[in-house]
Parts: C-alpha cells; sequence; structure tokens
C-alpha cells in the first residue's frame, strides 16, 4: 500500500467513527424514553386498580426515575374521583442531562426533558 491509500483509509474511518458516535449518542435518549415509559406503565396499572397513586408509590416511582439516571422528576395525578370508571391523568416530566458531540473535536452539555402523560380509567369496583 502506497502512502496516499493509506491516508485516505484513515480518513475514511475516522469518518465512519464519527458518524457511528454521532448515531448512538442519538439513540440513548430514545432507549430511555422507552424504560421510562415502561416503568411508568406499571404505575398506572396500581392506579388503575389502587384508585389513586399513593405517597409511598410516588416516592418509588421518583426513585426508579433517578436510578435510570433522570434528574428532577415531577409526578402530577389528576382524579375526577375514587370510583369505577373515574378518569386519572398521570403525567411525569423528568430531564436527562449529558455531552452531546457538535463536532469532531467539541463536545456540549445538553439537557433535554422527557415526559410521559397518560390518562386511564379506574377499575376498581367499589359498592
Amino acid at each position: 500500500m502506497d502512502t496516499s491509500s493509506v491516508i485516505t483509509l484513515s480518513v475514511i474511518l475516522i469518518i465512519l467513527m464519527v458518524f457511528i458516535v454521532f448515531s448512538l449518542e442519538l439513540m440513548i435518549p430514545i432507549q430511555l424514553k422507552f424504560e421510562m415509559n415502561g416503568i411508568c406503565r406499571g404505575y398506572i396499572y396500581k392506579i388503575e386498580s389502587n384508585g389513586q397513586l399513593t405517597e409511598k408509590e410516588s416516592n418509588a416511582l421518583k426513585q426508579s426515575l433517578k436510578n435510570m439516571g433522570l434528574t428532577s422528576p415531577v409526578i402530577k395525578s389528576t382524579s375526577t374521583g375514587n370510583q369505577y370508571g373515574d378518569k386519572v391523568t398521570l403525567s411525569i416530566s423528568c430531564c436527562y442531562e449529558h455531552d452531546r458531540l457538535i463536532n469532531l473535536y467539541r463536545r456540549s452539555g445538553e439537557k433535554l426533558v422527557l415526559n410521559y402523560e397518560r390518562t386511564y380509567f379506574i377499575r376498581r369496583i367499589e359498592n
């Protein structure tokens, strides 16, 4: 191999590595959002059966989100009642802070806000 081929191959490998890093950095927040949705969905099932989100469950949900690497979780649960068929809305907002590759030689801090909001009906039957 001559020198020009080695330089060309090196430049192509560098560009390929930068593309791979960009792609992976774009996929991390998407994966976090899927994990957050899964955790929140589990707590929605508890709300459906219990009629409300207790303080203990709320703290456990916040801790689960913090364990994922999300910061400052805000949980709002609004309910139209505690009877069968009443609506419950759960809104959760968290922040994810990470360094993102801006160009080949520079990274910059970025703050991404992840939101989850669902409305469900209570399935608990009370007489």
